[in-house]
């Protein structure tokens, strides 16, 4: 319920600066939502349902109102998890409409070297 009060009360900020113009940028601010890979599926989960379902919110929009989440993606340490314990989940905000980013291959992973390296 605090991350779902966090992010609209963020898309609603970015709404009343644009409303008063306070930002005259030739950039509108957009909103990725993050997933540690250090996290549980169940927190990742928590994160995707939320981005998508605000997502979603945003479609019904009138035209000329902006949309500000408009993706999610997975970062943090990438020695911790394999993406693919994520990769389901990943898939569904895609298949909502999110646009998708991974960070991956900072740092070499032993288990994958073996793997892809065959």
């Amino acid at each position: 319920e605090q991350k779902r009060y966090a992010m609209e009360m963020e898309c609603r900020a970015q709404d009343t600066m644009m409303q008063q113009q306070i930002v005259r940028l030739a950039l509108i601010p957009r909103l990725i939502i993050s997933v540690d890979r250090a996290g549980t599926i169940e927190q990742a989960d928590e994160n995707i349902n939320l981005a998508i379902e605000l997502f979603q919110k945003q479609q019904m929009l009138p035209p000329g109102q902006s949309k500000y989440i408009v993706g999610v993606e997975l970062g943090g340490n990438p020695t911790c998890n394999d993406f693919t314990i994520f990769e389901a989940s990943f898939e569904r905000a895609r298949r909502a409409g999110l646009y998708v980013a991974i960070h991956i291959g900072e740092v070499p992973m032993k288990s994958h070297d073996a793997k892809y390296n065959e």
